[in-house]
Formats: C-alpha cells, structure tokens, sequence
C-alpha cells in the first residue's frame, strides 16, 4: 500500500474532479462514460461531518483558518467594514467557525454522492461482504490502534485542505471577491505548503508498514483497500454530476457577506 497515493493523490484527483463537476460543460458530461471520485473512506464515513471541526481544531487547520482570516480582513469592503466593526480576533473566531460549520456540511453533501447498498453490493461480488465491519473491529488491535494514530494528522490536514480549496473555487463561480485564494495549493503560500504535515507523516507510515510483523495490520490494510476500491464506484453518478463547491457550501455567500465580503 502507497500511502501518499492513498492520500495525497486522492486529495488531489478530488479536488479535481470537484472542479470538473463544477465546470464541465453540458455535452463533456454527456462524453463521460465514467465519474471517479476516488475519495478517501475517512471523508465519507457516516461521523465524516465532525472531520471538519477536528481538522481546523489541529495545528494546520489553524493555520488554514488563520490565513482565512487574513484574507477576509484584506477583502472586506472598507465602508462596510467600518459599519459592521470587528476586531481582529473577532474576525479569525467567526472565519475559524464558517470553516468548520460549512465544512461539516460540505462533508455531509458529499457523503450523499455515495450509494451504501451499491457499496455493500460491490464488497459481496468481491467475496468480503463483512470487510467493513471486519476493518473497524481490526481497529482494535495495537498494531493497528498506532497505525490508525499515526494517519490521524495527515488525514485531518486533507480534510482541513479540501475544505479551504473549495471555498477558493466557490468564491471564484460566485465571482466574490478575495483579495487572493486561500488555499495553498491555489495561492503558492511556501508557509503553509511547508506546513502541510501530510508528506513527512506519509514517510513515516510507510516505514511503520514495512517494519511491522503484524497480521492484524496487514489484514486492515488489505480490507481498507478493499473497500476503498469498492466506495470508488459506488457513488451516484447523477448526484455527482448535480454536485461542487455551490452546493457543498450553500450559504457560504452569506458567511461572508455579513464580513463585509461579497460579489460584484
């Protein structure tokens, strides 16, 4: 198992695809014969809506909040801005919580792309109808308890990073205007890029995989991929089609209209 493919590059091909949903035109979906969202299990698990007040509770979530913060201060509509006063403080307390409450959602809506009977359908035509099941009752087992803790910061730093880069492509459809995207992917921040935990902790899962004797982790790596290979083509692939960052973060114009942020 590739940890960094596992996570980055689903990261990555998602918040890609989530562009192409959001932009495509009429007959290029027509064209499609085939919608991968090879989203990672953490951010569709039935709890995936509590990853979002995790994820911008942790070192780089604060980071991403906190720049979040700075762009609304430098976007804000001067005349409004001395209308509807803020501190500082103030203004980085409500960007920190429009992150987590529209994340939450976000996370919620995308859940819904994903078809749980089609899931259960695709793990008995694999012949592991209880992989599921059988990968959270692994959870358990020490060997994997560490694997699982160890993962836990990178998978909340995706989580934290797919929120933002959304919110970056939401305001660009809505034409609202950001003094810069948010983002590091989009904005080419170094700070945060460097900040970004993900590469040095994939690093050390890798090692840990290869080091550990362990059956019971070797089983949870096996079933999770398992699983994951199913969830990549159980999701609706009308619901896909209906879905982006518009309607993942519905009333996210309002969140920053009343920071004195708004369109044209």
């Amino acid at each position: 198992m590739h940890v960094r493919r596992s996570f980055a590059g689903w990261r990555i091909a998602f918040v890609l695809a989530a562009a192409w949903v959001a932009t495509a035109a009429p007959q290029m979906a027509a064209a499609q014969t085939r919608f991968d969202v090879p989203l990672p299990l953490n951010y569709v698990d039935p709890a995936a809506g509590a990853l979002a007040e995790a994820a911008f509770s942790q070192p780089y979530g604060r980071l991403l909040a906190a720049e979040f913060a700075t762009v609304i201060g430098e976007s804000a509509d001067p005349q409004c801005r001395t209308t509807a006063a803020a501190t500082k403080d103030q203004i980085a307390e409500r960007a920190r919580g429009i992150l987590q409450r529209r994340g939450r959602q976000m996370f919620e809506k995308i859940g819904d792309i994903y078809d749980r009977t089609m899931l259960f359908a695709k793990l008995v035509a694999d012949g592991v109808p209880n992989a599921d099941d059988e990968r959270r009752r692994l959870r358990n087992d020490p060997a994997v308890r560490r694997y699982v803790a160890m993962a836990q910061p990178m998978v909340l730093a995706g989580a934290a990073g797919l929120v933002v880069e959304n919110v970056d492509r939401y305001a660009l459809i809505l034409r609202i205007k950001l003094a810069r995207p948010i983002g590091p992917m989009a904005s080419g921040d170094e700070k945060l890029l460097r900040a970004d935990p993900s590469d040095e902790i994939s690093e050390k899962l890798e090692a840990y995989i290869t080091a550990s004797t362990s059956p019971a982790l070797q089983r949870y790596l096996e079933l999770t991929d398992l699983v994951q290979r199913a969830l990549n083509q159980s999701y609706s692939r009308e619901m896909a089609l209906k879905s982006g960052p518009i309607q993942w973060l519905t009333g996210l114009d309002t969140d920053l209209a009343a920071l004195c942020v708004t369109g044209p």
